[in-house]
């Protein structure tokens, strides 16, 4: 497959599914769309890194693919996704992973672009949920707004001494290198 086909194939509504219900057609096909968001982006990204050469588009396919939650996946395996975009194996994503690691960095980025997108609807989930008493969903909400940097887990912690040594808090980041290093090695500092 031709960039060109791999390009229309990403602007094309995804066939659809018997028994689908509208609702989860027309998420399939917001998928899709922004899928190609993401490729698109990749596409430039890659660009910006001098990343040049015939199978640039394809690399940046995969890597945004690779990105995507298994279950949103299209098409749904690695060796599908190989075959369209014309490799006769899946063998060259291998390559490519071990080549390029810091590539699959950036594209996780592109998919938490993308969960902070979704941020407004999930708070308004959360709002509709709690005003009928509804507590289903809720780890899930915590989970996306967490990694939209909404909401950030505090967990307390009792810091019991004995009495010949007390605990002292204090904040690390007005301590100088030389008291820091003094803790670590398990000295005091003064």
């Amino acid at each position: 497959m031709a960039r060109t086909e791999w390009e229309a194939w990403l602007q094309q509504a995804p066939e659809r599914i018997e028994d689908e219900l509208p609702e989860q057609y027309a998420e399939r096909c917001e998928l899709r769309e922004r899928l190609h968001s993401l490729y698109r982006d990749m596409i430039e990204y890659l660009r910006q890194q001098e990343k040049r050469g015939g199978n640039t588009w394809a690399l940046a396919a995969f890597a945004v693919w690779r990105a995507l939650p298994k279950q949103l996946r299209q098409p749904r395996t690695q060796h599908e996704l190989a075959a369209l975009l014309g490799f006769t194996s899946d063998n060259v994503f291998y390559k490519w992973m071990n080549q390029y690691p810091e590539l699959f960095v950036t594209s996780s980025a592109g998919m938490e672009a993308m969960i902070r997108e979704f941020l407004p609807d999930v708070l308004w989930a959360s709002i509709a949920s709690a005003k009928h008493g509804g507590t289903q969903g809720f780890q899930d909400r915590k989970m996306l707004l967490t990694m939209g940097g909404m909401v950030t887990d505090k967990s307390e912690r009792t810091i019991v001494g004995d009495k010949d040594r007390p605990i002292a808090v204090a904040n690390l980041d007005e301590l100088t290198d030389e008291e820091l290093a003094a803790i670590a090695t398990g000295g005091s500092h003064g």
